[in-house]
């Protein structure tokens, strides 16, 4: 009957220790659980209890929060407390103040760490935990020692302070080198300031900010705007000096006793009516008008490479409105007269009778009919010409009843190229004719020298002759800039074929 009692006894000390055990699995601690092999006569002892050291000793989602474990919520969230540096930083150059912006009760987000502006206060509250139980296992016997567990804190006080600047700046120097340069005349209302960043104070880095100041009077400066870069934008008025200033500022220190400077805007009137210009040749209309509308400041007959103008000659009126005449301000004002008239049938007779001109349009692209070094053409009825650049090449071209049409660039290599046209018929040069020296040589038509309407300046170098009449049709966006220049081209002059050239001849008796 004793036997069976001590059965018993141990039966129950087993479902003890078993519901032990249980608990231990389900508390806090370490979260470590003890428990009989399979064979009953040993079991493992658990390890320790905190201080813990890192998460993986605290099992589960737990957290080690400053050697004690608690649940993954009572930290902010994060990997542990201990050593981060996270919170409100302060911006370089500035360190934590003393004084508290800010400060509240509540769970934490982030464990601030040195050098932040943010620190923990005292805890609000509180929780309890869960008393630590531990087991030890010896001789096949398991003994349960539980111990009670101070409160840990699990809502803080989060206070932020200030932050204050840790170095002393010092004032930056005058601004210099202003665009535009001080007494400038600008051509335009609105107009770009600019300067050379001034050399900021020590110790400090800079905001380069730059306040702008703008009046009419050297003493009635008024800020017009600030800006962090070393230009900036000011519209003003026509025909009136402003004075301007800048003030660099680093933060709390400007420049002292700035430099001023001065600009004065002069816009030119809207020039709303096309004209032409000539360079370095002479304008002869015979027994007729000379007319051009030249806007004021701008020179109708410009000088050339030699450094003089050309003559304009005339029977009529020589009008150029407003503008200059030219450097010299030469004109002869003269009727001319001309015993042979110089037309196509003049030059085409002048043809020597051992050329025979080639007839084909479609070889201009190559040779032709060559003697004494040039190319003879003569195509019957009207001819168009496209871009052709005859480089080297002299070439000659009478177009016999028919008109020239020209629609693209006709351009030889100066000083050994020439190019001469003789026309019975009209030469129409059109819109599509454009850009620097556009066509080059000698044109002559017995009908109208034209050019077709655009918008675009139509550049002749070389000279033209028209007996039936020049008419300039071409009318820029912008008529600051001639709708149609004329250039002298002396190379082509003095490449003029001898054979076409004028002949005198003199009638002397000789001796028998």
């Amino acid at each position: 009957m004793g036997i069976k009692i001590i059965k018993i006894i141990l039966f129950v000390s087993i479902l003890l220790i078993s519901s032990v055990n249980l608990i231990k699995a389900q508390g806090g601690g370490q979260g470590c659980a003890c428990g009989y092999d399979g064979a009953g006569t040993s079991c493992w002892v658990c390890p320790a209890d905190p201080p813990c050291t890192s998460n993986a000793q605290c099992g589960g989602s737990n957290l080690c929060c400053n050697g004690q474990c608690v649940g993954a919520g009572q930290c902010g969230g994060e990997v542990s407390c201990g050593g981060g540096n996270w919170g409100v930083n302060c911006p370089p150059n500035t360190i934590r103040g003393t004084t508290i912006v800010s400060q509240g009760c509540y769970r934490p987000t982030y464990c601030p760490g040195p050098g932040t502006a943010q620190a923990m206060g005292a805890c609000c509250a509180w929780q309890n935990n869960p008393d630590e139980c531990r087991e030890v296992c010896q001789n096949g016997r398991c003994s349960n020692f539980c111990t009670e567990v101070p409160p840990s804190c699990l809502w803080n006080t989060l206070i932020t302070y200030n932050c204050i600047s840790t170095c002393s700046p010092s004032a930056p120097s005058i601004v210099s080198n202003p665009i535009p340069a001080n007494g400038s005349v600008v051509t335009n209302t609105s107009v770009p300031l600019s300067w050379t960043p001034p050399i900021w104070g020590t110790g400090c880095p800079p905001n380069n900010r730059y306040a702008v100041y703008v009046g009419t009077t050297p003493t009635n400066l008024a800020q017009t705007t600030t800006v962090s870069t070393n230009s900036a934008t000011f519209r003003g008025q026509s025909g009136v000096t402003y004075y301007w200033s800048i003030y660099p500022n680093n933060g709390s220190l400007s420049a002292s006793s700035p430099a001023i400077w001065s600009f004065t805007i002069n816009v030119p009137p809207a020039i709303t009516t096309p004209w032409w210009q000539v360079k370095d040749g002479d304008v002869t209309a015979s027994n007729g008008d000379i007319l051009s509308h030249v806007p004021a400041t701008y020179t109708f007959n410009l000088n050339g490479t030699g450094g003089f103008p050309g003559v304009p000659v005339y029977s009529g009126q020589l009008i150029y409105d407003i503008g200059i005449l030219s450097s010299k301000n030469w004109s002869a004002n003269t009727t001319t007269t001309q015993g042979r008239i110089f037309d196509y049938t003049y030059f085409k007779n002048l043809i020597p009778d051992s050329v025979v001109p080639t007839t084909n349009s479609a070889l201009l692209t190559s040779a032709g009919f060559v003697q004494d070094g040039y190319e003879w053409f003569k195509i019957t009825g009207d001819l168009s010409l496209n871009d052709i650049d005859f480089g080297n090449r002299k070439v000659i071209l009478f177009v016999d009843n028919g008109n020239l049409t020209l629609n693209g660039k006709v351009n030889v290599t100066d000083g050994t190229g020439f190019f001469g046209v003789f026309v019975k018929g009209n030469i129409l040069v059109k819109s599509t004719v454009t850009g620097a020296a556009a066509l080059e040589g000698i044109y002559l038509s017995d009908g109208s020298f034209t050019s077709e309407l655009a918008a675009t300046q139509l550049h002749i170098r070389g000279s033209v002759a028209s007996y039936g009449g020049v008419a300039l049709q071409r009318n820029l966006a912008d008529d600051s800039t001639a709708a149609e220049l004329f250039e002298y081209a002396p190379d082509q002059i003095l490449l003029f074929p001898k054979k076409l050239a004028y002949r005198r001849t003199k009638w002397a008796e000789i001796a028998p």
